[in-house]
């Protein structure tokens, strides 16, 4: 199921097929469908994009709710079952998103997902860098009048801090956490090259 410009029906599965297998094939039917009747003035920025963090799946009058980018990262089984005959999968468009920069491995803007932790979302972006300040992430919100506020939490308190859409991460840098000094030398002297000081010597 999904809305009409998504290529919904009923799909063959067999005791291999999990969702992840049906939802490839909706997005590259999808893509390519999109593409074929992409008009000039349409932007690639524009390009609508399939929800892989929330997709529906009911089996035997049970719902649960899979996230495909989830699994990609962590390989959690829960987010990706295997599909039975009758099941019915339901996707839909991403339209929510929270953007992290800085001193994260995977910085960027990723699908929002309801009751996500920050600590959790942190994982999704590929943890923090080695450079990263612990004690001060910085996550502004934004109401419905477009105000925003902004909170510091540390990477403890990151566990319970529960994400809202839009939300603005930045991961700050420590100031010259193992940062190098050095000077070079050049001219008439027997070793010339880049050596190591201490820095304010």
């Amino acid at each position: 199921l999904g809305p009409s410009s998504i290529p919904t029906g009923y799909y063959p599965v067999n005791s291999f097929t999990r969702v992840s297998d049906i939802f490839k094939y909706i997005e590259d039917e999808f893509n390519k469908s999109y593409l074929d009747n992409l008009i000039d003035s349409l932007s690639m920025e524009d390009f609508p994009q399939l929800s892989a963090r929330n997709v529906k799946l009911r089996s035997k009058g049970k719902q649960t709710n899979c996230d495909l980018l989830e699994f990609a990262n962590s390989g959690n089984l829960n987010n990706n079952p295997y599909l039975k005959i009758g099941d019915v999968v339901e996707v839909n468009y991403a339209n929510k998103f929270i953007n992290i920069v800085g001193a994260v491995n995977a910085p960027g803007l990723y699908e929002y997902k309801k009751g996500e932790s920050l600590s959790d979302f942190i994982k999704l972006s590929g943890g923090f860098k080695y450079d990263a300040d612990l004690e001060r992430i910085e996550i502004t919100s934004y109401n419905d009048d477009n105000s925003s506020m902004i909170r510091i939490v540390d990477s403890k308190a990151a566990k319970n801090f529960i994400l809202s859409d839009s939300d603005y991460i930045s991961v700050k840098n420590k100031n010259g956490y193992k940062e190098h000094y050095s000077v070079t030398i050049s001219g008439e002297v027997l070793n010339p090259g880049v050596y190591t000081i201490e820095n304010g010597v």
